[in-house]
C-alpha cells in the first residue's frame, strides 16, 4: 500500500480554537474556569478543525503543527487540544520560534524545507508575513474579536482548493 501525501495543518490557537466573543459568554456560562489561563476550546471550532482533519484523511495523511506562540509550553497545549477533543492523528509537532514573532510565515517556510514534501494550510486570525511568503488559498483567516474557526471558513476553503481533493493519476 502506497503512503499518502503529508498534509500539514499549520494550527493557531488564540483567535482560531476560541474568540473574544466566544470567550465570554463562556466565562458568563461557567465553562471557562479561568479569566486568565484558558484551556477550553470553543466546541464549534473544535468540530471544524476535526471536519479538517477527516476530510483531508480521505487523500491525505494530516499532521497538526503547532504554529501557536503555545509552542512555548508544547505539553500544556498539546493536553489542551487533546482534553477539548482535537484528533490528533499523528505525533503532534510544531514550527521553530524565531526570534521574532512577527516572522511566523518564515518559521513555516523553515519547518517545510527540513520535513518531507507535502501540501499545508495555515489556520490563523493574524496575517504575520504570510502574504510575503504564501498565496490566499494557503490561508484561513479567522478573527480574534468574533469569530474563531467555523465549519464555514473550512466549506469555503474546500470549495476553493476542491482539486486538492480528487486523488491524482499517476
Amino acid at each position: 500500500m502506497e503512503e499518502k501525501i503529508k498534509f500539514y495543518i499549520f494550527l493557531d490557537i488564540d483567535g482560531v480554537l476560541w474568540d473574544w466573543k466566544w470567550r465570554k459568554q463562556a466565562i458568563e456560562n461557567g465553562i471557562i474556569k479561568s479569566k486568565y489561563d484558558i484551556v477550553e476550546f470553543n466546541n464549534e471550532s473544535v468540530s471544524a478543525l476535526n471536519y479538517l482533519i477527516k476530510k483531508l484523511g480521505e487523500i491525505y495523511q494530516p499532521q497538526l503543527v503547532l504554529s501557536s506562540t503555545w509552542r512555548h509550553d508544547f505539553e500544556k497545549a498539546k493536553t489542551a487540544l487533546e482534553q477539548n477533543g482535537i484528533k490528533i492523528q499523528n505525533k503532534l509537532l510544531a514550527t521553530p520560534i524565531s526570534s521574532s514573532p512577527q516572522k511566523r510565515g518564515e518559521e513555516i517556510l523553515k519547518f517545510l524545507k527540513k520535513n518531507p514534501k507535502g501540501e499545508f494550510i495555515i489556520i490563523d486570525d493574524e496575517s504575520f508575513d504570510f502574504e510575503k511568503h504564501f498565496s490566499a488559498n494557503k490561508i484561513i483567516k479567522t478573527s480574534i474579536t468574533d469569530c474563531g474557526l467555523t465549519k464555514k471558513h473550512i466549506s469555503n476553503w474546500i470549495d476553493k482548493n476542491n482539486d486538492l481533493f480528487f486523488e491524482q493519476e499517476m
